[in-house]
């Protein structure tokens, strides 16, 4: 017969306690950290875009109806504070987060480019092709069919297929959906400042800390880039920004 007694319930109860506690404590530092560094390399972004001459003129495309030449130094921005601040609070000792962050990267360097030169669509897949290739050969990847609790039993293959087919779908659709709602101030990181904020929530509560501390990560810099982003936005996002949030969400 199992005995349970009172004390061992309740030094149980306490350690899990603290543990949660640890973790928002994590999470909090995280979230200011971000919001502190993007408010900080705001000036630095916004310098490297007109340096480099990454501005948005007024009357390029149909679709823009801004009146002043405006830099596109939001992934500048993003790329600089994730980098800076996720070496701080040390995203690269958390492999999920460091698949993710560099993966990232890739999507940066590729949007970067588009901002620059432009770059055909073809081009674009590629580079989100090789930045998914990164985070399914680091093991994140989408599990339903080879879920063991699913309703049908697959062979391994072909829901190992089925898996990696969703992974890809979901990562390329996410990343252009975000590229595709850059079109107003404050739209594409106003939501995935909310996306970032409930993945908090959801990641603290199935007990996933690393993740909770990326999404911080990720919703710091979404309110620090807010701020410059909504109309009159100061600067916008570009490729390089929008997708790069798009993935890392």
């Amino acid at each position: 017969m199992n005995i349970c007694c009172p004390d061992c319930v309740l030094k149980i109860g306490n350690h899990k306690n603290h543990a949660g506690d640890s973790a928002i404590m994590s999470v909090s530092a995280t979230f200011l950290i971000a919001l502190g560094f993007t408010f900080a390399c705001v000036p630095a972004g916004m310098f490297l875009a007109r340096r480099a001459h990454l501005i948005d003129y007024p009357g390029s495309a149909p679709h823009k109806n801004h009146t002043h030449p405006t830099p596109l130094a939001g992934g500048i921005v993003i790329m600089l504070s994730a980098v800076i601040g996720g070496t701080l609070i040390g995203v690269w000792k958390m492999p999920l987060a460091r698949a993710t962050l560099l993966a990232g990267l890739v999507i940066f360097v590729f949007g970067l480019w588009d901002d620059f030169r432009g770059m055909p669509p073809i081009a674009k897949l590629v580079g989100q092709f090789l930045a998914t290739g990164i985070l399914i050969y680091d093991g994140i990847l989408v599990q339903i069919f080879e879920a063991p609790d699913f309703f049908v039993l697959i062979p391994f293959a072909p829901a190992r297929a089925l898996d990696l087919g969703i992974t890809l779908l979901w990562m390329l659709g996410i990343t252009n959906a975000f590229n595709f709602i850059d079109s107003m101030d404050g739209l594409a990181v106003g939501t995935g400042g909310l996306i970032a904020a409930f993945f908090i929530l959801l990641t603290l509560e199935a007990g996933q800390e690393s993740l909770a501390i990326f999404s911080a990560l990720l919703l710091g810099m979404g309110i620090g880039v807010y701020f410059f982003n909504v109309r009159p936005a100061q600067f916008f996002l570009g490729d390089s920004g929008s997708q790069t949030l798009g993935f890392w969400l």
